[in-house]
């Protein structure tokens, strides 16, 4: 089951890219994905969190691994108020 046919059948939260660079890509196909299953004016219901690189680069250049783990573990914590039915992390790294 690929990630388009996850999303046409529940609620999700898209949790990923680390910048807008990949978020946007992952967003992209997702709903054309969806769009040429379903036609019409049909997208994904989806929740999209995506960090800002920036943030992680300066954390990571500090050497601060633990600032970046709790950076993902508060988006995380958002995640579960949200009430979706599925979660997809895309990430190539």
């Amino acid at each position: 089951m690929n990630c388009g046919w996850i999303l046409l059948l529940w609620e999700s939260y898209l949790f990923g890219g680390t910048g807008w660079v990949s978020t946007i890509d992952y967003y992209r196909t997702i709903n054309l994905e969806i769009n040429k299953r379903l036609g019409g004016h049909n997208a994904a219901r989806c929740i999209l969190y995506s960090f800002n690189y920036a943030d992680i680069d300066k954390l990571n250049q500090a050497e601060d691994h633990a600032g970046v783990g709790k950076m993902i573990l508060e988006a995380a914590l958002k995640i579960k108020v949200a009430s979706v039915d599925c979660l997809v992390i895309p990430s190539v790294s």
